[in-house]
Parts: C-alpha cells; structure tokens; sequence
C-alpha cells in the first residue's frame, strides 16, 4: 500500500485521504472528487487499496489475510507520513476500508464518508455481488486490462482474493457495536444501489442507535453514477455533512 500526494503538501494543514473502489486505480488529482475537496485547504492524499494499482498480491489472499495485511500496511503508511488526518473518503471497497480503519483504531479522524458502501449485504444482493467479483465483470468494466498491466499474469490474485473476501457474512463489514463516537460518519447510497440496498443499511443503523452514524440517499442513482450522473446531489449532501 502507499500514499499518493495528490496536491502540494503543507505540513500545518489537516490531510483527506481518499480510496478507490475495488479493481480501480487510486484517485488522481484531476478526479472530480478531489478537486472539489482542494477548495478546503486540506492535503490529498490517494491511498493505494490492498492489490491494487502498485501494490501486489503474489498469492489469494484469504479474508483473514486481506485484513490482516490491510491493517498493517495502512497502520505503516500512516506513520511514515506523520499526517494528521481530518477525513477518510471511501467509494465501493474503499468505504468498506475506511470504515474498517476507524473499527481496527487505525488511525483517528473527524469524519468518514463512505459511498456505495455500508455495514452489511442481504441474501438478495447476493448475487449481484458475485458477479461484481467476477472474471466476467472485470472483463466487462475492461478491468482486467488495467489490472494486467498492473500485475502482469499474478492479476488474478487480487480478483480472487476479492472474491474470497466480499460475501454476506465476510468479516470486511464493520460492526457498528465497535465503531465508537468520536468519529462522524456518512454513509451515501443511492436510491438504485445494486449492492448496498438502502433499505438494508437503514434497518442495521437504527438498529445501533448510534448519533455519529448517517445516512443519506442520493435520488435516482446506482452504484457507479455518484459522482457522474449524481454529482451535483453528491455535492450538497457532501457540502452538508463535513
């Protein structure tokens, strides 16, 4: 895993690390997202997911494995760069990471935003995910492509340990019980979320009762439309929150 500095640093400023859905390269400075971020006056940083971009599996990864080697390169990466961190900004798997950060006490941070993410699946977005795990879907997405040349024939590691990784009971999603109150978090679905209904996150968040914990959804919008079709709503809500 690394850090990608995505504007000039100043080390008297706060940072906002964003992360990259998976299969996906880390953010770049000319992301939509993190140029609207740079009005703020904080650092930007993309952190490069677990297998993805430069960062390499050279075997499948088990859920055990994959968190494990999540926790302690993030926990690594964190400390090298000696940031203070205002906010993580996570898409798909990258909110599932960020709100993991904060589960694992990684790192300590005023806000977490977490897009097409949330803190469970049910049975009936089962299938969906499978085949958002795929071979078939990365070759769709032409994924695969961007990951070859990232990771030559050792490509499919990081798909398979993905796959092994994303199912209804995968320990990927965080318990609420364990994600404190010191840090504000937003959860943004859209009202089309293949993946995330927001229905099944609405139910687990009223559940915990928790005041730190909100969400939000974004009209007429599926997984990968939050910040193409959507942006504007994307922005208010964003604008809102933090």
């Amino acid at each position: 895993m690394r850090l990608i500095q995505l504007n000039e640093f100043d080390v008297s400023r706060e940072s906002i690390l964003f992360m990259n859905g998976g299969g996906q390269i880390p953010l770049s400075k000319h992301s939509k997202l993190v140029q609207y971020f740079n009005h703020y006056n904080y650092n930007a940083f993309a952190v490069e997911l677990p297998g993805h971009g430069k960062s390499r599996f050279h075997e499948e990864m088990t859920q055990d494995k994959f968190l494990s080697h999540f926790k302690n390169e993030f926990t690594r990466i964190i400390k090298e760069k000696k940031i203070k961190t205002r906010a993580l900004i996570g898409f798909s798997l990258g909110g599932l990471f960020a709100l993991k950060a904060i589960e694992m006490k990684i790192l300590d941070v005023n806000y977490v935003i977490g897009y097409g993410c949330g803190f469970g699946i049910g049975e009936a977005e089962k299938d969906t995910f499978n085949y958002y795990t795929s071979e078939k879907f990365f070759h769709d997405m032409n994924w695969g492509t961007i990951m070859k040349k990232n990771h030559g024939k050792g490509w499919y590691n990081p798909l398979l340990s993905m796959d092994n990784l994303m199912n209804v009971e995968s320990p990927i999603f965080s318990d609420l019980s364990k994600m404190g109150n010191d840090t504000q978090i937003l959860i943004i679905l859209g009202e089309n979320e293949e993946l995330f209904t927001p229905n099944f996150t609405k139910e687990m968040v009223q559940k915990n009762q928790s005041h730190n914990i909100h969400l939000r959804v974004v009209p007429n919008t599926s997984h990968f439309e939050y910040t193409s079709k959507s942006w504007e709503n994307f922005q208010q809500i964003g604008r809102a929150h933090v």
